[in-house]
């Protein structure tokens, strides 16, 4: 049998209490008085027994169990992965354990979730909004109910959870304006419509106030085929786009993600058209791998570091302070330059690059 509390207060002789506060997470030691030379002690006992407390059990009686849920979306091209093990190894500072939920954007799956946190004694949640899974009944009514929570979302949206507001609109502006700025007329965006229709939007609006040649066929629209990567896809699009002899017009191309990018840059070199000489590329998510392509790929930065930091922050200040009022954050994306998209790098852009 595994080890008990009673076991371990029995060996080291002390109180089932001092146990529990010894070897129970930060937030249980307040305001005790258990000395250093017990703690120790009892800290020596439960290693010789391999003793974990369960936390878990904590929740359920009532009390806090130091722990942080996080309901992100792993699927798509960019590492979202990676944002989620950030907030958790933030968390895990705090001395809080984590639980990592894969919502895969849908709605269903994202109140299940919540409610199973609920029911385990989760004491804050870290909840990414896509596709406006925040719209559903339900789910912010849940939120509210943790000790601490926070919604990352890609427009404002009017509740009373802390927010932060991820905006990717004004790096698509700032693509649009370094193509401008760099002598670019005839641009195009490739991408699926959908989930993307405010950054198509953004992006175009931005190239005709710059005085660029917008046109229809300016949006090359990416199916949605589940059966190719998204490299492949985009090549799909291409070979399409532009078969039968269909004139290739344009002399720069915004990719909603680095992979479609360099399948871009690829299919562009099997037609005999340089990048950035002939075409400037940029994509969207700047991957780790961007700087050593040839050419290194121009992209948009996500900024993932600064919105961990902002959850970091929001959460342990909110669980310090339970009726502190909800915070909002505004973290925009920023266009990286890189010689892909050609012109210059540095330059001054108006909406916020630096």
């Amino acid at each position: 049998m595994p080890p008990t509390i009673q076991d371990i207060a029995r060996v080291a002789k002390v109180s089932r209490s001092a146990v529990s506060v010894a070897l129970g997470p930060p937030s249980y030691r307040s305001g005790t008085r258990v000395s250093a030379s017990t703690r120790s002690r009892i800290e020596e006992v439960a290693r010789k027994f391999g003793y974990q407390a369960n936390v878990m059990a904590k929740g359920l009686a009532g009390g806090r169990t130091n722990t942080l849920g996080i309901l992100w979306s792993l699927t798509g091209p960019h590492l979202s992965a990676s944002m989620a093990e950030n907030i958790a190894l933030r968390s895990h500072r705090h001395g809080y354990a984590t639980q990592l939920v894969n919502h895969l954007c849908d709605p269903a799956i994202t109140l299940k979730s919540l409610n199973d946190f609920k029911r385990r004694g989760v004491d804050a949640v870290v909840m990414q909004d896509v596709n406006g899974v925040l719209e559903t009944p339900g789910i912010t009514k849940v939120l509210g109910e943790f000790t601490a929570a926070v919604v990352v979302v890609s427009t404002p949206w009017k509740t009373s959870i802390n927010q932060i507001h991820h905006d990717r609109l004004p790096a698509c502006r700032q693509v649009a304006q370094h193509f401008a700025a760099s002598g670019r007329r005839r641009p195009a965006i490739l991408t699926n419509v959908g989930p993307n229709d405010r950054k198509i939007q953004a992006f175009l609006e931005s190239a005709a106030q710059h005085s660029m040649d917008v046109t229809n066929d300016s949006l090359m629209q990416v199916p949605n085929r589940p059966d190719l990567s998204s490299a492949e896809n985009y090549w799909r699009t291409l070979e399409e786009h532009f078969e039968n002899g269909r004139q290739f017009k344009f002399d720069a191309i915004f990719c909603l993600n680095d992979e479609g990018a360099v399948a871009t840059i690829n299919w562009l070199a099997r037609r005999g058209l340089r990048v950035p000489d002939d075409v400037a590329v940029v994509g969207f998510n700047d991957g780790p791998i961007n700087g050593f392509l040839n050419p290194p790929l121009a992209s948009v930065e996500r900024r993932d570091d600064q919105v961990a930091a902002a959850i970091d922050e929001i959460i342990f200040s909110q669980l310090s302070q339970s009726d502190s009022s909800p915070q909002r954050r505004y973290i925009p994306m920023r266009f990286a330059w890189r010689e892909s998209a050609g012109g210059e790098g540095g330059f001054s852009i108006s909406g916020g690059l630096s």
